[in-house]
């Protein structure tokens, strides 16, 4: 966001590249709305290119509020674009409704009330009134017209039971502020709060684990006081400086309400929900304030002049600076992350050839543990085939490269479930003595920083019946029956695994009911494959 805003303000044709990107970001839209009406024929969450739908709907949100002030007091447009225009509100709309998103659909109303304080009532009666005609027709559109996962009005109507309607948030939101009690002045760091959540987590939480689902509650834990206070300052600048131009009535009103109004619906919108971590949201909102800076503020003439000069002069060098390092970071970590997936592909086929992938991975993204695991993981592979000291060399090679992962990312698991299972079957390289004891220490460290990970509890439980222990090893899988996880093969065999082991020690009865489970999950995952899997008719 600072970086589309400080390029667009010192752009010297922004102003007359405006109206382009505008039409750009419109046709974007409009391209997204296409597919998301295409994903809902076929049954799929209409989020277009988003992982998540309600970021769509925020997305909508932002072009569909300046294109809705126009259509009510841009007295200057002609009556084909407001024919044009309200045609593509309505389409925004029907998408905004199909989502059925309560935050997003908040966020709208707070766009609308803005709009509504800014432009008047009385002045524009009749079109806001055809406006109120195309809210309807999309609310329609998005309820007959389709079949959404949930009616839009059934969704907005629970809002009257807040604690209902908000429950997997409110759980998600009551773990972060414990976490925020440890960090309340300078957070946990910018991007980490996915790491270090899972050790707080509830045991109800079915949700990624990646997001607050509130972006000011996220900002502040992790950015700690200063960013959250940096985020509201723009906010309440952005207040301030609207708030002054409507007392000098100067020209553009009609703009500058309508990008408010987008900027507003966001931020209402992201008290549920992430946008502001979503890099096309965040493009978008620094180009808003960008356009609004311009109309807001005003330099005297003389300044402005030589301020055009040095802009023509330095824009283009500035801007090249500016991008230089965050395409140098995303480009090393695009190509980090294709070497480790080729790198996994070789893996049983030619160590060598895998070892040199790993290392051209390791030299884009140093502190990425993802790689040292891996290298742990190509190491522990080879130990099937070795003897002597060559199979001596290649554990300890293994182990270095986990606790070295482990010592780049102390919060998840992965480096230490590797370990445990380096000592658990392998035992007989282990330098120490008491390699079983070593490795229950290793997964139980594991479960601690992730009591959700499936992996750790399940390789516990794998080393436990190594040690002729069942009931021991049912008990790490316990541990891990009581959480909520989207439905997975892997999560499938999770359930089967235990029921296994229930059967064993004669617990029938549980052990039909996590069978009958393990199949349900496998039935629904099959389903949906054979939906989404091309039909035989279509390739001949």
């Amino acid at each position: 966001m600072p970086l589309t805003f400080f390029a667009f303000l010192w752009d010297p044709d922004s102003g007359r590249a405006w109206p382009r990107m505008q039409g750009l970001f419109i046709t974007l839209g409009l391209v997204g709305t296409l597919m998301a009406f295409y994903q809902a024929t076929q049954g799929e969450a209409p989020s277009a290119l988003y992982l998540n739908k309600n970021n769509h709907a925020a997305f909508l949100n932002l072009l569909l509020l300046p294109l809705v002030a126009r259509f009510v007091a841009g007295s200057t447009d002609g009556s084909r674009f407001r024919a044009a225009s309200g045609g593509v509100i309505v389409l925004f709309l029907t998408v905004v409704f199909l989502i059925g998103s309560r935050g997003a659909f908040l966020g709208f109303i707070g766009g609308v009330l803005f709009l509504l304080w800014g432009l008047g009532i009385a002045r524009w009666r009749r079109h806001w009134l055809l406006f109120s005609a195309l809210v309807a027709i999309a609310l329609l559109l998005a309820n007959i017209g389709f079949e959404p996962t949930s009616s839009t009005g059934a969704r907005v109507a629970t809002l009257a039971q807040p604690g209902e309607a908000g429950a997997s948030r409110f759980l998600i939101w009551e773990t972060s502020v414990e976490m925020l009690r440890e960090h309340p002045l300078w957070g946990i760091g910018l991007g980490t709060f996915w790491m270090m959540y899972p050790a707080f987590r509830h045991p109800d939480d079915a949700s990624g684990g990646f997001f607050v689902h509130n972006d000011y509650l996220q900002i502040w834990l992790e950015a700690g006081l200063p960013g959250l206070l940096l985020i509201l300052l723009i906010g309440w600048s952005l207040f301030r400086s609207v708030s002054a131009f409507r007392q000098r009535a100067g020209g553009n009103e009609v703009e500058v309400y309508g990008l408010t109004a987008g900027l507003a619906a966001v931020g209402v919108h992201s008290v549920f929900t992430f946008n502001l971590y979503i890099l096309s949201i965040l493009i978008l909102c620094g180009l808003y304030l960008g356009r609004l800076h311009h109309h807001c503020y005003s330099t005297p003439t003389n300044w402005r002049l030589n301020l055009q000069r040095i802009r023509r002069k330095a824009f283009v060098p500035l801007l090249i600076a500016g991008l230089i390092p965050p395409f140098g970071y995303f480009l090393s970590v695009t190509l980090s992350q294709y070497y480790l997936e080729r790198a996994d592909k070789v893996t049983t086929e030619n160590l060598g050839t895998a070892d040199r992938l790993l290392g051209q991975a390791q030299g884009l993204t140093p502190a990425l543990e993802a790689i040292r695991s891996a290298r742990g993981e190509l190491w522990r592979s080879t130990l099937g085939d070795l003897e002597g000291e060559r199979a001596a060399e290649a554990f300890k090679q293994s182990v270095a490269a986990y606790l070295e992962g482990h010592r780049l990312n102390g919060y998840v698991p992965r480096p230490l479930v590797g370990l445990g299972r380096l000592y658990s079957e392998y035992p007989q390289w282990a330098d120490e003595g008491n390699a079983a004891e070593i490795a229950e220490a290793y997964f139980t460290e594991a479960i601690r920083l992730d009591p959700r990970s499936l992996s750790a509890r399940r390789n516990l439980a794998f080393h436990q019946l190594r040690q002729g222990d069942t009931e021991a090893a049912l008990a790490a899988l316990e541990g891990g029956l009581k959480y909520r996880y989207p439905p997975t093969l892997n999560l499938a065999g999770y359930y089967s695994f235990a029921s296994q082991l229930y059967e064993e020690i004669g617990k029938d009865e549980q052990s039909i009911h996590w069978h009958t489970k393990a199949e349900a999950i496998t039935e629904k995952i099959e389903r949906k494959r054979t939906r989404t899997a091309p039909s035989a008719s279509m390739h001949g």
